[in-house]
């Protein structure tokens, strides 16, 4: 099952795979992909190695993840940074060896899609950020009056 990774990795990879490919074919035959950005991801990554538990599993891992992006003008390939050989830890540092890259307060991050356009924020802590009031129906009305649905 889900707990056993020696026994459901592979199930599980062809559950993600499978409709993910299609998602993207499809798309694709549509003529859709280049208007609309796919993400794929998470919040954390899994540790590379089998931990020794009841069952062989992985734990959370905050330090190295994966996400991919399809369509929206993505450049195909891009790959932004990079672990050691194990997948465990980041190799480009920022302020120092072993620190991993990192944002800081005030530092200014821009997401930008060739059809969807760019968002900038500045990296804040959650005390200082304003409340978050953009939710999904004025995600679906702003693309609408740019003509993005």
């Amino acid at each position: 099952g889900s707990e056993n990774l020696n026994a459901g990795l592979d199930g599980r990879c062809r559950e993600i795979d499978r409709p993910c490919a299609a998602l993207i074919r499809d798309l694709k035959q549509r003529g859709l992909l280049d208007s609309t950005l796919v993400l794929w991801g998470g919040e954390f990554g899994r540790t590379p190695m089998g931990e020794i538990r009841d069952t062989v599993g992985r734990n959370h891992h905050i330090d190295a993840f994966t996400m991919w992006f399809a369509g929206g003008g993505i450049k195909p390939g891009l790959n932004l940074g990079e672990t050691d050989e194990l997948g465990f830890s980041p190799v480009q540092d920022r302020d120092a060896p072993g620190m991993g890259f990192t944002h800081h307060p005030g530092d200014l991050v821009t997401i930008a899609a060739d059809k969807l356009g760019a968002l900038t924020n500045a990296v804040t802590t959650c005390d200082k950020a304003p409340p978050w009031t953009f939710g999904a129906a004025q995600l679906m009305r702003n693309l609408a009056k740019r003509g993005l649905l």
